[in-house]
């Protein structure tokens, strides 16, 4: 949890505990302050609950298992045995290509003879974006249907269209229905490509990780993850996604695609990893996130700030501010993740 979220929460409970029994003359007491929170399944959310003092039998405290959606969504995790994230990269671009070739293959068109399946893929930077956005060019020009993402019909003019793209690889994309998301592209750009691509104009995006919160109102029949590390500059080396990002990108296959015979298969999440790490994917994918506190890295910015405002006045204040924090309920239950060596009660 963002040591943000935290302090203010802390310290709006802290005000409204402090101005509960006060009333003014001629005046009214203050109402209560609602605090709503929402969040993907976790495994402690009794904890969290019960630190927004909500209580669990009021019937305001509600929390669902990952499988409970509108869609069920078909997850498969396909591993690499290759160390290096490049080397794995470039075996994971022919078999994403054949998982999104195959599913598209089972799609009914339209009364029009329009298919409008769509599926996503994330990739960790905007130089993998475009390396794998003309990877799946190639695979589609060479095999029998080469515009199989494209809808032309549903683009409009074409050639005014490609236009306001700057990019040269990104109109050669979108000639072959794939379009790219990426930090490289222009707030004009990116919005242009998302129409496109809720029109049914282009079948396949290729995004980023960073744009994987900026999707919200976009559907896909699929979704593929080509790997799950990006290269941090800050730390100088490569991280793994944010498990909180791995479901958000999950939850965008969210469509169901109709088959000629009627029926309707649900959405599909692929996601490709290297081989150790399966097992950690495929227990959080499947279980509920265990929220902890980040407060304990930013504490010193976090007392200080309640210094200058005037809540801490003593080292009393500053061990009863402390109480109201989320930090203050996970040290006792996990200690470990805190470094803690010994508890004394």
């Amino acid at each position: 949890m963002s040591s943000t979220y935290e302090v203010v929460i802390s310290r709006t409970r802290l005000m409204q505990s402090e101005l509960k029994d006060v009333t003014l003359p001629g005046k009214q007491a203050p109402r209560p302050i609602r605090i709503v929170g929402l969040a993907c399944p976790i495994a402690n959310g009794r904890d969290i609950s019960q630190w927004l003092g909500v209580s669990l039998d009021s019937g305001s405290y509600f929390n669902f298992a990952p499988s409970v959606r509108p869609l069920t969504i078909e997850k498969s995790v396909q591993t690499f045995d290759q160390f290096t994230r490049y080397a794995r990269l470039l075996s994971m671009a022919k078999p994403a290509f054949n998982h999104v070739k195959k599913h598209f293959a089972c799609e009914a068109p339209d009364a029009q003879g329009v298919t409008k399946g769509s599926a996503i893929v994330f990739v960790g930077d905007r130089k993998q974006a475009r390396i794998t956005a003309l990877d799946f060019v190639t695979y589609a020009t060479c095999g029998e249907d080469p515009q199989m993402f494209k809808n032309a019909s549903l683009f409009g003019d074409e050639k005014a269209t490609l236009a306001r793209f700057s990019e040269m690889s990104t109109r050669r994309c979108l000639e072959q229905g794939i379009g790219i998301i990426h930090e490289g592209l222009s707030k004009m750009e990116v919005a242009l490509m998302k129409k496109l691509f809720k029109a049914g104009a282009i079948k396949l995006l290729v995004v980023t990780q960073g744009f994987s919160w900026e999707l919200i109102g976009l559907q896909s029949n699929m979704v593929v993850l080509m790997d799950v590390e990006r290269y941090d500059g800050s730390e100088g080396r490569m991280v793994e996604y944010p498990m909180a990002d791995v479901l958000q990108m999950e939850g965008l296959a969210n469509r169901a695609l109709e088959t000629p015979d009627g029926q309707h298969l649900a959405p599909k999440c692929l996601l490709m990893c290297y081989t150790p790490r399966r097992d950690y994917f495929v227990k959080f994918l499947q279980e509920p996130l265990p929220v902890e506190s980040d407060l304990a890295e930013n504490l010193h910015d976090a007392l200080n700030a309640e210094i200058v405002v005037g809540t801490i006045e003593s080292k009393q204040d500053a061990v009863d501010w402390m109480t109201w924090t989320f930090l203050y309920r996970r040290l006792a239950p996990n200690p470990n993740y805190y470094n803690l060596s010994g508890r004394t009660a």
